[in-house]
């Protein structure tokens, strides 16, 4: 067995704190009792401490995580491992107590090292907060752990303590340790029960001798300061009152109020009064102060409006619910009769009188005339206002139209060319009634000739209207036109025919020719052969229409025809002479500057020209070119070398030439050449001159270079390597230029890279390049992320995420995959070492607690008023780490719902997610039902009339009036009811007006309804 030194461990400490446990530091810790051979062996196993990883001695609590991990990894070489659970990793989990022995083979020996393992179960303290349980608002409560253990850690962050003081509702909880540093927890969720609200509402005020009613609200018990015990307080005594109520969760709470008498309201809507038919008389029960108004036609307002002969009454109610009332006389006078007539029209500079009838004691019209009768010289809208002795106005409108004058058109002038005639018949158009020319005749259609020069008509329509209109005969001149004597030309000439624009008044031209312009050119034409003659006309129109024309004679000569020959050409050097002979003509003019009828030329390039004239004094030239052609040039480049074992193609092109004939007898414009040697070419050109050149290229030998084979080094090792470029030369007489600048045969590289070297022959400059590289290996950077926890039956995936191939893994599980799935909680590491072995010992360590699934309740379904408030978990069940998303994809810990409807809460952590739902119906509390009827005969039976509602109110007010407005019953106090008396006596069968002014608590505040309807009394 193994004695080793007790440590006490605490293993939440060794979860979430540390990555490798210290070793025990000295060898003579370890006895083995057996074997001393083994002992020496284990320490060589386990390097100088001569211990495994961990401690020997383990404490083991009953859950939280419920396992303890035991690691016999030895620290250099490889072995194989057997424990007594039969497991052959090198770490096992051990979930019980007991003794664990693991046997270790190392380097062929078996059982180099066995190892035992003390695990020692203990059971977890148990604590108990009490039962979940509810506080009034702003009451404390002590929550007590078991006392008298070393440690408490509440969720508030406390510790040291057993017991913890809270005011507010939340979910409390405490964690213990015992002396074997096991823990237990337990929590306990603490509501929070409100304080009743009691509201009397503000201060009230009432008529003398009116009864008031004040609510308390629904509680569990009242006292008020009068000694009463019910939830309503009925009095008619003004004084301070107080209420202190009491909840079903015990929970108190109190409030006062006021009640004061007022004085009745006097309302005035003025003395008897008559009004004209048709007319509105406003009647004002005044500003008040007043609450409410009721007048004879039903409306609720300061005024109303009457239009008919009727005793108009008002109700007003002031801003102490206190009633007051008023009736007037209003007589109706019938409204003046008064008419103007309708469809009613005039000619223009007619006059129309408009008569609005006598009688009335004043006119006013709507231009301000004050007569009775109105003269109307313009179209418009007529409307007049009369008075009667009573007071009364009448009114009436028409419209007056002025009718146009007849509209009469005989058509634009006329016009004519002077030498024309014409005869025209005119129109003075349908629907008149008569016609009168400018001599005397009557017809509609007229005919007229030149003879006329001015002709107007006046014309008579059904309205008794007349207009007239004119028209001119206009005679014209023919247009001037001149196109000048008859001509001749050369062929080479140009004539120009104008045909004029005399004023700008000429609109169109047409030549013989076909033009249509104002001027045309004849010629020139030098290609013409043959003299001709030709006669050319123009007719023109004036923009009047009126035309002229005129007509010129042209007699066009040919030019002469001077012929040199076809251009003509030489090779350079040859011999050539020509004479030049243009032909008979009158004069000859030489770009020589000789003027006789011909001229020798000799073996000279240039142009040479002659210009001649004939007996008509025409003049025309020609030319001839003599071309001195050049021998061609070929040209194949200077002489060329290349490097022995270097590719070498060379196209040897001569240019663009006719023929070519190459040394090698072959006749293509290029040459492909890749050996060393002579090369010529002969050619010749388009103008079957001739020319040849030559090329020499040689061969030269390259130097042979070689830097050895790539090489590779971790990315944070210092480099050092020697690099020579000499090795396979010949000798010296070899330059040498390094990618690092340096000119040496050998360099040291200190630097990761490519390293290239140009090796030149001083002689033939021929060079050859060699390359290598020294290569880093990417250093691995394994990260398996912080640590974190583990839900139980989650199965997660360690990837240290390594990117960089060519890395070996090793993991602490015994795994020699790039990646670990675990289910497990524990500590966790992985070492990556490069296959290459640059980069090896590359580490990373994760530990993995245990976590738990969220909690959230949304609790039993609920059924409250429309306008009520309703918010779901309100951030009271908030779980830590934990989101939430509702039904409608809103995010938060809260949510507050406002219609009916199933609302759904889904509450997720990395442990996964749970879901709560819960149904929200919003009745309808504020109903008001009022009956339309009741029967006061005293049979229990619909003996009292009042609106009946399942509503609370803030403010209440209920009304009875006669059908004269008088006020019979009133109430402040709900469901209280007027048993069909007044003052004692029993009223009369009949209608009656009711009105009901309230604000409910289930609206806004200060949202007041209210209602006027009728009820039967019948008995």
């Amino acid at each position: 067995m193994y004695a080793l030194e007790n440590h006490r461990i605490n293993i939440f400490s060794v979860l979430k704190n540390i990555k490798f446990l210290v070793l025990l530091t000295t060898i003579s810790q370890l006895i083995f009792v057996e074997n001393q051979v083994q002992a020496q062996d284990c320490f060589t196993l386990f390097g100088a401490t001569g211990q495994p990883p961990l401690g020997l001695d383990y404490k083991l609590c009953a859950t939280s995580p419920g396992f303890v991990n035991l690691n016999a990894t030895v620290s250099i070489g490889t072995a194989t491992y057997v424990w007594s659970t039969t497991s052959t990793f090198p770490a096992i989990q051990a979930s019980t107590g007991g003794v664990y022995t693991v046997s270790i083979t190392s380097g062929g020996v078996p059982n180099a090292c066995i190892l035992n393992f003390n695990v020692t179960s203990y059971p977890n303290p148990v604590v108990n907060l009490g039962n979940d349980t509810a506080i009034c608002s702003g009451s404390p409560l002590t929550l007590y752990a078991n006392p008298g253990l070393p440690d408490y850690i509440w969720s508030d962050g406390v510790t040291t303590v057993d017991s913890l003081v809270v005011t507010a509702a939340d979910t409390y909880s405490v964690t213990v340790s015992d002396t074997n540093q096991c823990a237990g927890i337990d929590s306990i969720i603490v509501t929070e029960n409100p304080l009743p609200i009691v509201n009397l509402g503000g201060a009230i005020t009432a008529c003398p001798g009116d009864t008031v009613t004040v609510d308390a609200g629904v509680f569990a018990s009242y006292i008020w300061s009068d000694g009463s015990t019910n939830q309503v307080l009925t009095t008619n005594l003004p004084a301070t009152y107080t209420v202190t109520v009491t909840d079903i969760n015990g929970c108190e709470a109190s409030d006062l109020i006021n009640f004061t008498n007022d004085t009745l309201p006097v309302v005035n809507i003025g003395l008897d009064d008559s009004l004209c038919d048709g007319g509105i008389k406003v009647l004002n029960a005044g500003a008040g102060p007043y609450t409410s108004y009721l007048w004879s036609d039903g409306t609720g307002f300061q005024t109303a409006t009457y239009t008919v002969t009727s005793d108009p009454w008002v109700v007003v109610e002031d801003t102490n619910g206190c009633f007051g009332s008023d009736t007037m006389h209003l007589e109706i006078f019938p409204t003046p009769n008064v008419n103007l007539g309708t469809n009613l029209s005039f000619c223009i500079n007619d006059t129309l009188v408009l008569n609005a009838g006598g009688g009335y004691t004043s006119y006013s019209w709507n231009n301000g005339t004050a007569l009775q009768t109105l003269n109307v010289t313009s179209a418009g809208t007529y409307s007049i206002t009369v008075e009667d002795v009573n007071g009364c106005f009448g009114y009436d409108t028409t419209v007056v139209a002025q009718d146009a004058l007849p509209i009469v058109n005989i058509g634009s002038d006329i016009e004519y060319c002077n030498g024309t005639t014409f005869s025209q018949l005119i129109n003075a158009g349908n629907g008149f009634v008569l016609y009168n020319w400018m001599d005397g005749v009557f017809t509609q259609i007229r005919n007229i000739d030149q003879t006329y020069d001015t002709v107007w008509v006046e014309v008579l329509d059904t309205n008794g209207c007349k207009n007239t209109d004119t028209m001119y005969v206009i005679e014209n001149p023919l247009p001037v036109l001149n196109l000048g004597p008859n001509d001749t030309i050369c062929s080479s000439q140009v004539k120009s025919l104008n045909a004029g624009n005399p004023n700008g008044a000429i609109t169109n031209y047409i030549w013989s020719n076909g033009s249509t312009n104002q001027t045309i050119n004849i010629g020139p034409n030098p290609g013409q052969i043959n003299d001709s003659l030709a006669n050319y006309s123009v007719t023109i129109t004036d923009n009047n229409g009126c035309q002229n024309m005129d007509t010129m004679s042209l007699y066009t000569y040919a030019l002469p025809r001077p012929d040199l020959g076809n251009d003509t050409a030489f090779c350079n050097g040859d011999p050539f002479s020509m004479i030049l002979d243009p032909g008979a003509f009158t004069t000859y003019n030489w770009s020589t500057g000789v003027n006789t009828p011909t001229i020798s030329i000799v073996a000279v390039g240039a142009v040479y020209s002659v210009t001649v004239s004939d007996l008509n004094g025409c003049i025309n030239s020609d030319m001839i070119t003599i071309i001195d052609n050049p021998l061609p040039t070929p040209n194949l480049g200077p002489d060329e070398a290349f490097c022995q074992g270097n590719s070498f193609t060379k196209i040897l092109n001569p240019g663009s030439f006719s023929t070519y004939l190459w040394s090698d007898g072959s006749v293509g414009q290029v040459l492909g050449v890749s050996v060393g040697g002579i090369y010529s070419v002969t050619v010749s050109d388009i103008n079957n001159c001739m020319n040849d050149d030559d090329i020499v290229i040689t061969e030269n030998p390259s130097p042979a270079v070689d830097l050895g084979p790539d090489v590779y080094y971790c990315e944070d090792v210092a480099v050092s390597h020697l690099l020579d470029a000499t090795t396979n030369l010949p000798g010296p007489g070899f330059n040498f230029l390094w990618t690092t600048g340096a000119t040496t045969g050998t360099i040291i590289a200190n630097s990761f890279g490519t390293f290239g070297v140009v090796v030149t022959d001083q002689i033939t400059n021929c060079s050859t390049v060699g390359t290598t590289h020294i290569i880093a290996t990417l250093k691995a950077n394994p990260d398996l992320g912080e640590d974190g926890v583990i839900c139980e039956g989650q199965l997660i995936n360690l990837d240290p995420k390594n990117s960089i191939p060519g890395y070996i893994y090793t993991w602490n599980t015994g795994a020699t995959t790039a990646t670990i799935n675990v289910f497990e909680t524990g500590t966790y590491w992985v070492q990556l070492d490069a296959s290459n072995g640059t980069c090896t010992g590359l580490i990373d360590t994760i530990v993995l607690d245990p976590g738990v699934l969220p909690v959230v309740q949304l609790g039993e379904d609920l059924y409250p008023c429309i306008g009520q408030q309703v918010n779901l978990l309100n951030n009271a069940s908030d779980f830590p780490g934990t989101t939430y998303e509702w039904q409608d994809g809103t995010k938060g810990g809260s949510y507050e719902v406002t219609k009916t409807g199933t609302y759904e809460v889904e509450a997720t952590n990395q442990c996964g997610s749970v879901v709560d739902q819960v149904f929200i119906e919003f009745q309808d509390c504020s109903n008001v039902y009022v009956p339309t009827a009741f029967t006061p005969n005293g049979d229990g039976k619909n003996d009292t009339f009042y609106p009946k509602s399942d509503q609370e109110f803030t403010e209440y007010g209920f009304w009875v009036y006669d059908r004269w407005g008088r006020l019979l019953f009133k109430t402040n106090t709900p469901n209280f009811g007027w048993n069909g008396t007044f003052d004692g006596d029993p009223v009369a069968n009949g209608v009656y007006i009711w009105r009901i002014s309230y604000v409910s608590t289930f609206q806004d505040v200060g949202n007041r309804i209210e209602k006027v309807g009728e009820v039967t009394l019948i008995k």
